[in-house]
């Protein structure tokens, strides 16, 4: 093994929000707890999700707001629990990832000068899919920074066959980007739709198509990024999730059949 091998997780810049996180999960449990003990029993956890990773594994560089989503449990093993489903999730999806974007993932033309893109997520979503809108003659289509109108994020839950999204984002203005921002940000016109119900309708008719039958919505409350009071990030879709009949609440999560 070279001096450069990593064989686990490196969570590089985001180590922060990893304590972050846990901390948030910690101070959630009903009854006083040992830190010590809730720490030693979450690294257990992580290293289960680790344990499978190859060395030297892409995925062994993530970013941990899946991973650790949904902690606030009133117990220790509750939130450990939720720790190991994150896991076994991200394994399902990063199985499935390339087949399912390769038969539902394909640039869907939608009319008005607009089209539906999936790819590898690359912020939050890391290890899920992310797919957006985006303007048919934007050279350079993405799902983070300025070239999409809406996105949403998801992962595959192929035991269950469940997809729970992490994120659903429409375009802000940018200050150092106006012109550019504010044009995608108007693309709802077209659509004659609210771009991210729109997308997000999209997002779970193809998951139906492909034979999931439920979808579960990390509320905006309860995301990593809302947690760490990310300045980026508008959490301001719950009423937009629930419109969508999305609106069974279960903990962390917003449920619906598909």
């Amino acid at each position: 093994m070279r001096l450069l091998d990593l064989q686990g997780l490196c969570f590089e810049e985001y180590i922060e929000l990893v304590m972050i996180l846990l901390e948030h999960g910690y101070y959630a449990l009903q009854k006083p707890a040992s830190l010590s003990v809730y720490c030693a029993a979450m690294a257990q956890a992580v290293q289960k999700f680790a344990q499978p990773l190859a060395i030297n594994d892409p995925a062994s560089y993530m970013e941990p707001h899946f991973l650790f989503h949904g902690l606030e449990k009133a117990t220790i093993a509750e939130s450990v629990a939720q720790c190991e489903e994150n896991g076994r999730i991200i394994h399902e999806t990063l199985k499935i990832r390339a087949s399912y974007m390769a038969q539902y993932g394909k640039k869907t033309i939608l009319g008005n000068g607009l089209i539906l893109m999936m790819e590898n997520g690359f912020a939050e979503d890391n290890l899920g899919i992310c797919c957006f809108i985006t303007k048919e003659d934007e050279p350079n289509p993405h799902g983070a920074g300025n070239s999409y109108a809406a996105k949403v994020s998801f992962f595959l839950d192929t035991s269950r066959m469940e997809i729970t999204i992490i994120t659903i984002q429409g375009q802000h203005v940018i200050k150092t980007m106006k012109k550019r921002s504010r044009d995608y940000a108007r693309l709802g016109a077209r659509l004659k739709s609210d771009p991210r119900s729109y997308l997000l309708k999209k997002v779970c008719d193809i998951a139906k198509l492909a034979g999931y039958k439920r979808v579960r919505v990390i509320r905006p409350e309860a995301h990593p990024m809302t947690i760490d009071q990310h300045g980026g990030f508008v959490a301001r879709y719950d009423n937009l999730i629930r419109e969508r009949g999305i609106d069974q609440e279960n903990g962390c999560y917003l449920e619906a059949n598909l």
